[in-house]
Parts: C-alpha cells; sequence; structure tokens
C-alpha cells in the first residue's frame, strides 16, 4: 500500500489527535483518509488584498485582478476515450469477465481526470486563501442552473442535448465544493468570505459613476459594452468587479450589525443589514477560532 501524505512530503503527518481512519477502494486502488484534530494557529497578520470570482463555463474562475483559473476538465481527445470505453462496455455482457474488465478500465479513467479537478480545486482556493482577507463569490443555485430541458409529454422541451452539455460543464468543476473549501480556509485564517446575490452581475456597469444594468450591455458572451457610458472589458472580468463590489457592501454591512447569531445549518445567518440574497459563510464550530478573529478586528465568519 502506497502512503500519499496531502500535508508535507518532507515533514510528514503534523501531531495531532487521530479521530478516524476511512478505508475506500476506488478505481482499482485502495485509499486511506485520515481525519485529525491538529492545534489551530492564525496568521500574525491578514492580508489587505480582496478579490471577486466569477464562476463560468469557458474560464472556470475569472477574478477581478484580471485573472483566470481554469479547472483542468477533461480534454476533447479525453472525452472521446471515455466514449470509446463505454461503448466498450456497451457490447459487453454484464456479469462477464469482459465486463468487469471493460468497467474497470472506463473507472480508473474516468477516476485519473475527478483526481486532478480535485487536486485543481485545493490547490486554487489554498493558494485564493493565504493571499486576501477577503474572497467574494455569487451565491449560485447549481441545482435550478443545471435543471434539465426535457418538459413534459404535453411541453417538450427545446435544444435538449445542448442545455445537457451545458448542465456537465457546469458541474465537472463542482462549484458547490469550490465555494465549501473557500469558506472553511477562510475561516481556519481568521479572513473574510462573502456570498453575493448574482442577479445581474454579468450586465452591471462597474465603471465608476455609471452602475447602468442592461442586457444590452452583453452584445455577446465574451464582451462588456456599457451602452450608456460605452466602458468595455472582458464579461468576466467585469462581472468579478460587481461582484467584489457587492462583497465589500455586504462586509462593511455584517461588521456594523450585532453579532452573528449561530444556526442550525452549516452558515451562520448574517446580520439585520445584510442586504437580501447575500450570505456570510463562517465557522459555527471554532469558538476560539471566532474570539481570535473578533480581537484582530475581523468580523467572525
Amino acid at each position: 500500500m502506497r502512503l500519499r501524505n496531502t500535508f508535507n512530503l518532507g515533514r510528514g503527518i503534523p501531531a495531532g489527535q487521530l479521530r478516524s481512519a476511512t478505508v475506500k477502494f476506488e478505481a482499482s486502488r485502495w485509499f486511506v483518509t485520515l481525519l485529525m484534530r491538529l492545534p489551530l494557529s492564525l496568521p500574525a497578520s491578514t492580508p489587505v488584498a480582496s478579490v471577486g470570482l466569477d464562476y463560468g463555463v469557458k474560464h472556470t474562475l475569472a477574478s477581478s485582478a484580471r485573472t483566470v483559473l481554469p479547472a483542468p476538465v477533461a480534454t476533447n481527445k479525453e472525452a472521446q476515450r471515455i466514449l470509446f470505453l463505454e461503448h466498450r462496455l456497451a457490447r459487453c455482457v454484464p456479469g462477464s469477465h469482459r465486463y468487469a474488465v471493460a468497467l474497470a478500465k472506463l473507472n480508473t479513467f474516468r477516476s485519473r481526470i475527478t483526481r486532478r479537478i480535485h487536486d485543481w480545486r485545493h490547490k486554487t482556493t489554498t493558494d485564493l486563501s493565504k493571499n486576501h482577507g477577503l474572497i467574494a463569490a455569487e451565491a449560485l443555485r447549481a441545482k435550478n442552473m443545471t435543471a434539465s430541458a426535457q418538459g413534459t409529454v404535453e411541453a417538450p422541451g427545446t435544444r435538449v442535448a445542448q442545455k445537457a452539455g451545458l448542465n456537465r460543464a457546469l458541474l465537472e468543476p463542482g462549484f458547490g465544493i469550490l465555494m465549501q473549501q473557500l469558506a472553511y480556509k477562510q475561516a481556519w485564517r481568521g479572513h473574510a468570505f462573502i456570498q453575493v446575490d448574482p442577479a445581474y452581475t454579468s450586465q452591471t456597469c462597474p465603471r465608476t459613476g455609471c452602475g447602468h444594468v442592461h442586457q444590452d450591455n452583453r452584445p455577446n458572451r465574451d464582451t462588456f459594452r456599457c451602452v450608456r457610458c460605452g466602458y468595455t472589458d472582458a464579461a468576466d472580468f467585469a462581472a468579478a468587479e460587481i461582484i467584489l463590489r457587492r462583497g465589500k457592501q455586504t462586509f462593511s454591512a455584517v461588521r456594523t450589525a450585532p453579532a452573528l447569531a449561530a444556526g442550525p445549518g452549516r452558515d451562520c445567518a448574517p446580520g439585520a443589514s445584510a442586504p437580501r440574497g447575500h450570505r456570510a459563510s463562517h465557522s459555527r464550530t471554532k469558538p476560539s477560532l471566532r474570539l481570535s478573529t473578533q480581537a484582530k478586528g475581523i468580523p467572525a465568519f
């Protein structure tokens, strides 16, 4: 059995209390996941930089710092290989030896892509959390966005195949997992993570003093051009700037609001002055973290 240490290959597994060990067999390999309780160490200072993140299909993440963070999803050649392996599996008799071999090859190939995306998510979110005291992202409802366009017998849908392809492209990078990782990594470091209302972020002009909202501001998928002031930019970067602006507004509102009360779910409710549709994600299971962040002048997200 090969031990893959995800902490640091040079220093070994850090000292801590081992809570559980989960053994899993996946794609012809054995994996052991260790759950440990580690001492929390807050950084001496909080980065002053803040960033807004826009999630999309062409660019997985586009930041207000004008950088693009593409997820290593399956390439066209890999997609063709998956289709070939699926066709080979379909020609086999279920329960036979050939079926088991074909299924193992398909699962192994798919798991290679899945692990690659998983590795990218952790590295990307860790880098963002280390370098930004405030991260703002959209509070997207992935379930609603990826609903099928098939319709019903009485009212059949249109362009069903195109919508199915769009759904796969939206789900493959794992937007929900990205947001979860950003939330707990920001909480670990005493930083802030804000999810804002995504309505009209791609149609709002980011130029200071304008802020015009209109659907004609998006002449095509990749371009933003304000019909009022003429401001032109890449659509993803313009949306990321609006997301950051909304995140800062929510951040200021939460800082001046009363103390946050822990709710029954994963997230705690923002203060009464927080705009509707905005959510502040934070940890309610680390009281020592909340006290430390309050002492540093940072709201306990």
